[in-house]
């Protein structure tokens, strides 16, 4: 056996695992999808001449793409807010 699975269809999903393995991290693929594509990107970054973040650079980017996330919402919730008090007062 050369270690890859026959051809054969997933009785679930009815797509062979060629096809399907590659994208669900299955028992025939070495490395997941989610995997390859970081360490594609990690690749791409230390190419450019960029140094690759460190974990607490990384945490403090997730914090700030929350707060601005949350701002966000905010900000549509008062012009939605100015916009009703706006039309009560005609």
């Amino acid at each position: 056996m050369d270690g890859h699975f026959p051809v054969a269809l997933d009785e679930k999903s009815g797509v062979n695992r060629e096809v399907h393995a590659p994208f669900c991290g299955s028992p025939g693929v070495r490395f997941p999808r989610a995997t390859r594509l970081k360490k594609d990107k990690d690749n791409e970054a230390v190419a450019a001449g960029e140094a690759p973040l460190t974990p607490a650079e990384r945490t403090r980017i997730r914090e700030l793409e929350a707060d601005v996330r949350r701002l966000n919402m905010e900000n549509a919730f008062l012009k939605k807010a100015s916009a009703y008090f706006a039309s009560q007062n005609l």
